[in-house]
């Protein structure tokens, strides 16, 4: 019959020693193995799911966002839109002789705009489809209360022609050269422009 080891000591002084199991026995030594795979493997599953992402998402997203959708033209280019709508921007600058009204408190940028409609039915209009933008891309706030509210026109017939003088708060005015945006077409002066 084997002996059985006793699995307490004591001493004369009477401390107590207790004899270890072996390794494989302890509790402590499962669950830190299972740890450990359990880490491996979520490791691997998180690079590899980092790896798809950076290869197949990554790349296409992250060009999409600093790419410019905008065609670029000069000022005093007619552009012919799908709808028949024909726009041409005559001028952009800072104007020193109009004033801005109500909660506006910096410089006026004014835009000459000439809409033709060229279609075989009126369309819509809407002045605030135009949008000024500086040289980094911040957009200004159009001021309503100083243009000719007679001027402006929420249906253009066919054939109907107007000019609409646009009037942009353009904050301290230092923000040059500035471009108006119009669905994805964008006008500015020559130097200002990609082309």
């Amino acid at each position: 019959m084997e002996e059985q080891v006793p699995h307490e000591i004591k001493t004369p002084a009477g401390h107590v020693y207790r004899l270890k199991q072996p390794l494989y026995k302890q509790p402590l030594f499962w669950t830190t193995i299972i740890s450990c795979v359990m880490l491996v493997f979520m490791t691997l599953v998180v690079a590899g799911l980092s790896i798809f992402n950076f290869a197949v998402l990554g790349h296409g997203a992250r060009t999409a966002v600093y790419q410019d959708s905008y065609k670029h033209h000069r000022l005093g280019d007619s552009v012919r839109f799908e709808n028949g709508i024909k726009i041409t921007v005559q001028y952009i600058h800072v104007d020193s002789k109009e004033r801005m009204k109500g909660q506006a408190t910096g410089a006026t940028i004014t835009a000459k705009v000439i809409i033709e409609n060229t279609s075989s039915e009126s369309l819509p209009l809407n002045v605030y489809d135009f949008d000024l933008q500086d040289e980094m891309g911040e957009s200004y706030v159009l001021d309503d209360a100083t243009f000719d509210t007679a001027n402006i026109k929420e249906e253009l017939a066919v054939g109907e022609k107007v000019e609409w003088k646009l009037m942009y708060d353009g904050e301290d005015g230092s923000q040059q050269p500035y471009t108006l945006a119009y669905d994805n077409v964008r006008w500015g002066e020559a130097k200002s422009v990609k082309f």
